[in-house]
């Protein structure tokens, strides 16, 4: 009986540590669990902003292009007043010429009504 005794408290002493090595197992599913649960809430968060920064480009990219297209029409502006300042320049410098030889043509003004 003693020998029997042995056997079932050695069958018990496996069987309590198989279950202490389940319970550990278990711990360590539920923490890699979670590791991968934060993990998978960084990796949305740096997608949301990679989305911002990627609108924020985009956006900038958009205003380079409306200031581009502001600089453009100042030159355009800058050169049709020099245009107009010399004409009346010459307009002062020859007095006796027709007003009419002085404005600016059709061409010149912008196309037909004048360029404002």
């Amino acid at each position: 009986e003693t020998h029997l005794q042995a056997q079932v408290r050695a069958a018990q002493r496996e069987a309590q540590e198989k279950q202490e090595l389940v319970e550990s197992l278990r711990e360590e599913r539920k923490t890699l669990r979670e590791a991968a649960f934060q993990q998978q809430e960084e990796i949305t968060a740096l997608r949301t902003r990679s989305g911002a920064v990627a609108g924020l480009q985009s956006r900038l990219q958009a205003l380079e292009g409306d200031l581009q297209d502001e600089l453009r029409a100042k030159r355009e502006l800058e050169d049709k007043l020099r245009k107009a300042e010399a004409k009346a320049r010459r307009a002062t410098a020859f007095p006796n010429q027709s007003l009419s030889s002085f404005l600016p043509s059709d061409r010149e003004a912008g196309g037909a009504g004048g360029g404002g």
